[in-house]
């Protein structure tokens, strides 16, 4: 005779939805579960308990079981079936993989019970990924040293849990790198992190910073660690500007005359932070018909380029004229200009400093007076009688004279009308005077006869 058995066995199994994707925290697990009667007797109240699906001794009836049927009873073969749900949770992502398990019960002819056990374990493999926003602070009126400040935003973009999650900057001096504050970041979180880098002279100098960094972050195990990049290029204007120094030297001594040099220099100096380019220079007393600008020449040819905090010197020779020894002395200024390489950076044009060169002139003014022996009575001999004379003014010194004026006490002239009351060195003019023989030049038998110049 065969002998009775009485058992059961449990198997599992489950999907999950959606599964066209990497998992995420929040997706659902669907689970089938079949309770079977694999002895050879009936079973009767067959249940089943899971407590993550919330299956406590739930009754397990075979397909066609009434509903208000007092008692289930499997026959040797047959099976049920019961179904549950559960969220994914993120530690189940960051794990990879779902486990559970479930427990079967069922009662035997004998009122023996009976147990069966299943687990599953379902792949809830997500995905690991960073993105990474990096900002510059553009800079205007930029010298070395001045701070540019960088800003990171780093999102988890993935579905694992991200941790030490971090930055690397060629451009961050801090040594490690640089860390994102919080350095753990769940799925869709995002960090943040800060620096200052110093501007150098190449970079001013270039106009613009680029630069690239990678966010890092370390993903659970069994997953590869997440990375993004992001560059930034930074706009940076620096400053450009130029100063003028004039200044001379009298290679023929302290000026008297027309005709005698002075040399002039004209420093120019790049005081910006960018080089200058097309530096030039313009002085009045340089001016030609063919150059009417004055705009001296480089004594290196062209037109230089100034980097930042040097300079270059321009020069030329002066004679000096009539005109300058007139005046007394020669005042001068010369403009600097030049242009940036980058159109966004001004370069106002700069004035020098005003050199006055002061001139010592040596003013001499001569009068000869003689008889106009055709002009006058002849042989006077008593009173009454007329006498023309000649005034001769001469300029010996080196000044142009002006507002020249002439007197003769003897003639009773005040102001001896003259050819021309301007003269410049050398130069010489005329008047008369009549004078009437009184009877006491006659007794004497002379005409004392003086005459007086000046000038205004």
């Amino acid at each position: 005779k065969t002998k009775s058995v009485s058992e059961i066995s449990l198997s599992k199994d489950g999907v999950r939805a959606p599964a066209d994707r990497p998992a995420r925290a929040g997706d659902t697990l669907n689970y089938t579960l079949t309770l079977k009667n694999t002895g050879t007797t009936d079973v009767t109240d067959p249940r089943i308990t899971d407590a993550a699906l919330g299956l406590d001794g739930v009754r397990c009836a075979p397909a066609g079981t009434a509903e208000d049927a007092q008692q289930v009873t499997l026959a040797p073969g047959a099976s049920c079936i019961v179904t549950g749900t559960r969220s994914l949770t993120q530690a189940d992502v960051d794990a990879g993989e779902a486990q559970n398990s479930a427990n079967a019960a069922a009662t035997s002819p004998a009122g023996e019970k009976l147990s069966a056990k299943a687990s599953k374990t379902l792949p809830t493999k997500g995905s690991s990924e960073l993105s990474l926003v990096k900002t510059g602070s553009s800079m205007i009126g930029a010298v070395p040293g001045m701070p540019t400040i960088y800003s990171f935003t780093v999102t988890n973009t993935g579905s694992t849990t991200l941790k030490n999650v971090a930055i690397t900057d060629p451009m961050y001096q801090g040594g490690a790198p640089l860390a994102v504050i919080p350095s753990t970041l769940a799925p869709g979180a995002t960090g943040t992190a800060v620096f200052l880098h110093p501007l150098t002279a190449a970079e001013i100098e270039a106009g613009q910073v680029v630069n690239t960094a990678t966010a890092t972050g370390k993903a659970p195990q069994g997953y590869e660690d997440a990375e993004a990049t992001a560059s930034v290029t930074t706009e940076v204007l620096g400053i450009a500007m130029l100063l003028a120094a004039k200044s001379f030297t009298l290679p023929d001594g302290p000026l008297t005359k027309a005709g005698q040099r002075i040399n002039y220099s004209v420093m120019v100096h790049n005081a910006g932070s960018v080089s200058v380019q097309n530096v030039r220079v313009a002085d009045p007393l340089a001016a030609t018909e063919q150059n009417p600008q004055g705009f001296l020449d480089d004594p290196a040819g062209g037109r230089p380029t100034l980097a930042p905090q040097t300079s270059a010197t321009f020069s030329f020779i002066y004679t000096v004229t009539q005109e300058d020894i007139d005046a007394g002395q020669v005042i001068n200024v010369a403009t600097a200009s030049g242009s940036a390489k980058n159109p966004k950076i001004p370069v106002a044009d700069v004035k020098s400093n005003t050199t006055t060169t002061p001139i010592k002139g040596a003013p001499a003014l001569s009068i000869t007076k003689a008889l106009d022996q055709q002009a006058s009575q002849e042989s006077p001999s008593k009173a009454g009688q007329k006498l023309v004379y000649a005034l001769t003014l001469t300029n010996n010194g080196d000044t142009t004279l002006r507002g020249i004026k002439a007197s003769d006490a003897a003639a009773g002239v005040d102001n001896v009308a003259l050819a021309k009351t301007e003269l410049k060195p050398g130069q010489s003019t005329t008047g008369t005077v009549e004078y009437v023989l009184t009877q006491a030049d006659i007794d004497r038998g002379e005409a004392r006869q003086a005459a007086e110049v000046g000038d205004a």
